[in-house]
C-alpha cells in the first residue's frame, strides 16, 4: 500500500552567483533546489507519479492556455489561473475571490520585480524554485514576495539556503532584506557573521550602503 506526504526539502544544485560574481565552486551535491517533493507510504497499492504531475501543472505558468487573469508587471504581460492563486497563496485568494475590484478585473496591474515575480509563479505552479541562476538581488525580491503573499514555507527555505551563503559581498544586503521582513533567525545569523568579520565589512565598498537601521543593529550587538 502506498501512502503519501508532502515534505517541503531544499536539494541540491552547484553554482550560485552573488552580486554578479559566482560563489566558490561547490559540488554537484552542494547545489540547491528548492522544491516540495512526497515521501511515500503502502496505501491501498496506488501509485501516485508526483513528479509527472508537477512537470504538467509547471506547463501552466505563464501560458495563456485557460488564463482568466493577467498581471502587469514592469508593462510585461503574465498570463495566470486564479483557482490555482488562490489554492497556494491566502493573499491571491483575497485579491482575486475576496470581493476586491481585482476579483472583477481581467488585466490587474502589479507594482514589483518581473523577474521575481516569475520565479514565485514558477514556485506556486510546481512546487519548484531552482536558484541556480539567480542573482542575488532575484533571490531577495523573490524572499520579499514569498513575505508579502504569505508562501511561509518558500521564505523560510530561501532564508536557509542564503545563511549558507553568507560572504563578504553580501552580508549587508541580506542583512537588510532579514531586517525588513522580520526575519529574526537570518538577522541573527547575518550580525554574527559580520561580527566576526568586522574589519574587513567595514572596509568593504558594501558597507556604505548598508541602512541606518542595521548599523545601529550593529552597534547593539557589539
Amino acid at each position: 500500500m502506498t501512502k503519501y506526504k508532502a515534505v517541503p526539502i531544499m536539494s541540491s544544485q552547484s553554482h550560485r552567483k552573488m552580486s554578479g560574481t559566482r560563489l566558490p565552486n561547490k559540488t554537484r551535491s552542494d547545489a540547491v533546489e528548492l522544491t516540495v517533493v512526497y515521501a511515500k507510504y503502502d496505501y491501498f497499492g496506488f501509485l501516485l507519479v508526483v513528479e509527472l504531475f508537477s512537470a504538467q501543472m509547471a506547463q501552466l505558468c505563464l501560458n495563456e492556455d485557460y488564463s482568466d487573469v493577467t498581471f502587469i508587471v514592469e508593462n510585461q504581460r503574465l498570463p495566470a489561473h486564479r483557482v490555482m492563486l488562490a489554492a497556494r497563496s491566502e493573499y491571491f485568494r483575497a485579491l482575486l475571490y475576496g470581493g476586491l475590484s481585482e476579483s472583477t478585473q481581467r488585466d490587474i496591474h502589479l507594482k514589483v520585480p518581473v523577474e521575481a515575480f516569475k520565479a514565485l509563479l514558477r514556485y506556486i505552479y510546481s512546487g519548484h524554485l531552482s536558484l541556480s541562476q539567480m542573482d542575488e538581488d532575484n533571490i531577495l525580491d523573490t524572499l520579499g514576495l514569498a513575505n508579502q503573499y504569505g508562501l511561509t514555507e518558500l521564505e523560510l527555505a530561501i532564508s536557509d539556503y542564503l545563511r549558507q551563503y553568507l560572504a563578504l559581498n553580501n552580508a549587508c544586503a541580506i542583512l537588510d532584506t532579514a531586517r525588513l521582513y522580520n526575519l529574526e533567525k537570518l538577522t541573527k545569523v547575518c550580525l554574527t557573521f559580520m561580527d566576526r568579520n568586522a574589519a574587513d565589512i567595514l572596509q568593504h565598498e558594501t558597507f556604505k550602503n548598508l541602512s541606518k537601521v542595521s548599523i545601529i543593529s550593529i552597534t547593539e550587538e557589539k
